[in-house]
């Protein structure tokens, strides 16, 4: 029946996601690089209720890893990091705040929104500026605008949201 196929093909997939974390995991894969690993087999991924629309398969491998593993991803530079504000002002430092600012502009211009969040995430831990805000606004707009996935898409525009009522002090 319709229903036996559906429990199962979500059976499988799960099944699935976990048996290739755990290969990549004993590998040594970190979980950034288990979820570019980790990725559901035809016919499984055009399934259409096994769609993206909820959950991702990229966030169940990584609450899998942090489940299995705890926080830690082996790397040792993340057994003390240095804070995003410590890491943002020394790269800002090292590249200039003008070169980051090009580049933003260019990331935006390429449609490259979730680059152009990273840059922001930099500029805006080391200055209050309403232009960058503003950038920021229309990246998370625009990545909104592509996602499937409806938490993720809820976030962006909530985040959007705040920050748009924070910068026109609502």
């Amino acid at each position: 029946t319709q229903v036996a196929q559906c429990l199962g093909d979500y059976r499988d997939a799960i099944r699935f996601i976990v048996k290739q974390s755990i290969v990549g995991m004993n590998k040594g894969m970190t979980p950034d690089e288990l979820v570019v690993f980790v990725r559901l087999p035809e016919p499984l991924k055009s399934r259409p209720y096994l769609q993206e629309f909820y959950g991702t398969v990229e966030w169940a491998v990584r609450a899998f890893y942090s489940g299995k593993m705890g926080w830690f991803d082996g790397n040792p530079t993340h057994l003390f990091p240095l804070s995003e504000k410590q890491q943002s002002e020394r790269l800002l430092e090292l590249m200039g705040s003008a070169r980051v600012l090009a580049e933003l502009d260019a990331a935006m211009e390429a449609e490259d929104y979730q680059w152009a969040l990273h840059l922001t995430d930099w500029l805006m831990h080391n200055q209050d500026s309403v232009a960058v805000k503003y950038i920021r606004i229309q990246a998370l707009r625009k990545i909104a605008d592509q996602q499937m996935n409806a938490p993720a898409r809820n976030y962006y525009l909530t985040c959007a949201l705040e920050l748009q009522q924070a910068v026109s002090g609502l």
